[in-house]
């Protein structure tokens, strides 16, 4: 397989956000109580994104050890992302528009921009997996795990960029 120092460097980045979060998380700790359901769902998402990216993004290395060729690599890598993906949008799509429902507000734009990615995701491994619009590769995949990056990075940014709700 080649290209491993772009999963291992994707896998770094995502450990990066996984640490950086726990820290972000200590200097804002909230009293006890006090986090938004916005913020917890935030930061759930985040670091299961950020561990999941780790772990997809090693992947394809593990299981090239194995000695399948890219054939049957790249469909075998973008279908068990595809099944996560899957179960993420089935798990917390409903769980966001409950939160904006119960605050009887539009879904928050972060939301909304982590749905999107999720569903280009969807469509990107469903691809790899049919090759079609495009040839089986690691192209997919890579924007895939990428992408689940991109949204622990914008959980994050929002974490430690919202301010801290003010006491009633």
């Amino acid at each position: 397989m080649q290209g491993s120092d772009v999963f291992l460097t994707l896998a770094e980045v995502a450990i990066a956000f996984a640490g950086f979060a726990s820290i972000a998380i200590l200097f804002r700790r909230r009293d006890q109580g006090s986090w938004t359901p916005e913020d917890a769902f935030r930061y759930r998402s985040m670091l299961a994104n950020s561990l999941f990216a780790c772990a997809f993004a090693f992947l394809p290395l593990i299981l090239g050890r194995f000695e399948l060729t890219d054939q049957a690599l790249w469909p075998t890598c973008s279908a068990l992302l595809f099944i996560y993906y899957a179960y993420r949008v089935s798990a917390n799509v409903p769980a966001a528009f409950r939160l904006a429902a119960q605050r009887g507000e539009q879904l928050p734009g972060d939301f909304a921009l982590n749905i999107g990615n999720a569903t280009i995701v969807l469509l990107l491994q469903l691809g790899n997996l049919l090759a079609f619009p495009f040839d089986r590769g690691p192209a997919p995949y890579l924007a895939g795990v990428a992408l689940l990056l991109a949204n622990a990075g914008t959980n994050f940014f929002k974490l430690v960029t919202v301010p801290k709700p003010s006491p009633e």
